[in-house]
């Protein structure tokens, strides 16, 4: 929520330890806030105010939140100033593990192997949402297991698409801006090949709406946010292609705890390019900007390694706590 109502200035995340056993979380953003008379309902459900805001949601997420929240021993609070922002906060008794020991590592580390389709299979997908971030994150996911994909924002380019090329697999969000993905799938498609797999992508996806996406002519339904081991088994039962293990990309090296990456060698008008990219969650720009950085002489090795990792991680707020702030000469 922060960040889909922060359209300019920034969101906070941050926890502290509150005692032994208590840990403190707090949500703070730049955001059009919430207006007075909205203040009181904001935790039921179905409630949103959009008085200064027009997006997509269901307006269960502050009441799954909160009661959540509740069943975790919490209270889940909130300040907000309409047209400044506003903070959420709550603590949880949570029980401290012992500091994992060795080497500090981002999920497949050196060594590991990740999932990847087999190379006999040459698999097509089309990714249909009308949020830019949505569309990033699952191309994202799918090019980590070698699958070909193109994106389009509205269900008339996704009708175009699928009636001019040959897809294996569409991903339809439901809610998109000019018709459901609904009508999208139930389009009298003039297919001179077999038709893709549908797969609705939606964040209402209870069991009566998943029923009622599949009698619409959906092959399958996936709860957003989107998670790589649903995604990969989805994928997998669809298209009857096995996903096999292969070995992580070399770049993907483990970073000693004793070793420091040096931020302050990324040259500022590169930094302030990363730091862009990555507050917009602008994939293909940071990409640019990485590959820009690569061909930099005086760069630290450890520091870009780190950089890359996260790029290739979506891990946009590590690249921002990496560079924003950095001092430059």
């Amino acid at each position: 929520n922060a960040v889909k109502f922060t359209e300019s200035g920034n969101v906070l995340f941050r926890i502290t330890m509150s005692g032994e056993t208590r840990i403190e979380f707090l949500i703070r953003d730049t955001g059009c806030g919430i207006s007075e008379d909205k203040k009181t309902d904001i935790f039921n459900p179905f409630a949103q105010d959009t008085s200064n805001f027009q997006g997509e949601g269901t307006g269960l997420g502050l009441a799954i939140s909160y009661r959540h929240i509740e069943l975790m021993g919490g209270e889940l609070k909130f300040t907000s100033d309409e047209g400044s922002g506003s903070s959420f906060w709550f603590s949880l008794p949570l029980n401290m593990q012992a500091e994992t020991q060795g080497a500090i590592t981002r999920n497949n580390s050196a060594g590991q192997t990740q999932l990847d389709v087999t190379p006999d299979h040459d698999v097509r997908a089309l990714v249909v949402d009308d949020l830019a971030v949505n569309r990033d994150i699952l191309m994202r996911m799918l090019a980590r297991v070698g699958i070909h994909a193109q994106q389009v924002e509205t269900g008339l380019a996704a009708i175009d698409m699928i009636e001019k090329e040959a897809f294996d697999i569409v991903f339809m969000d439901i809610r998109l801006s000019d018709m459901s993905g609904m009508q999208v799938v139930q389009h009298p498609f003039q297919h001179r090949r077999a038709r893709p797999k549908f797969v609705a992508v939606s964040a209402s996806a209870l069991a009566h709406q998943q029923a009622e996406y599949l009698d619409a002519g959906f092959d399958d339904v996936i709860d957003k946010p989107v998670h790589l081991e649903r995604l990969y088994q989805c994928i997998s039962e669809l298209l009857s292609i096995p996903l096999v293990s292969t070995p992580t990309d070399a770049n993907r090296e483990v970073v000693a705890k004793d070793t420091f990456p040096d931020y302050s060698t990324v040259p500022g008008e590169i930094r302030d390019l990363l730091i862009d990219a990555a507050r917009r969650q602008n994939i293909t720009e940071l990409k640019l900007q990485i590959e820009a950085l690569e061909k930099q002489h005086n760069v630290d090795d450890i520091a870009l390694q780190n950089l890359k990792v996260m790029y290739e991680d979506y891990d946009m707020d590590g690249i921002l706590l990496a560079l924003d702030g950095t001092e430059h000469e």
